[in-house]
């Protein structure tokens, strides 16, 4: 017997890209699409869509960059998912220090 839609668990196991993308947007907040693909490499755009739909991403206002893009928020629906009550909980990340320029080029 097939089991209704609504009968599936609400939260999923969730792809390692959507984690990243969490990531990004809950520590560099607020934040355009434009930013967050241009600290990952890649677009994100269907990513955002879905975790906009899921209520666990907001749009926040627009930039004044070109265009007047729209910013990204984590929502109250990702606070409670994850069981936050302000983003200060979340783990400090790691100092990283680029090297210099002139180590990257160096033969």
């Amino acid at each position: 017997m097939r089991r209704s839609s609504s009968a599936l668990p609400r939260w999923q196991p969730c792809p390692m890209p959507r984690w990243k993308l969490w990531r990004i947007i809950a520590y560099k907040q607020p934040i355009t699409r434009a930013e967050i693909e241009e600290i990952r490499g890649v677009s994100f755009d269907m990513e955002v869509r879905k975790l906009l739909a899921r209520n666990l991403l907001k749009e926040c206002g627009r930039s004044d960059a070109p265009g007047r893009p729209f910013v990204y928020e984590v929502s109250e629906e990702f606070m409670d998912t994850f069981k936050l009550v302000t983003l200060k909980e979340l783990p400090e990340l790691p100092d990283f220090k680029a090297p210099p320029e002139e180590e990257l080029f160096e033969e």
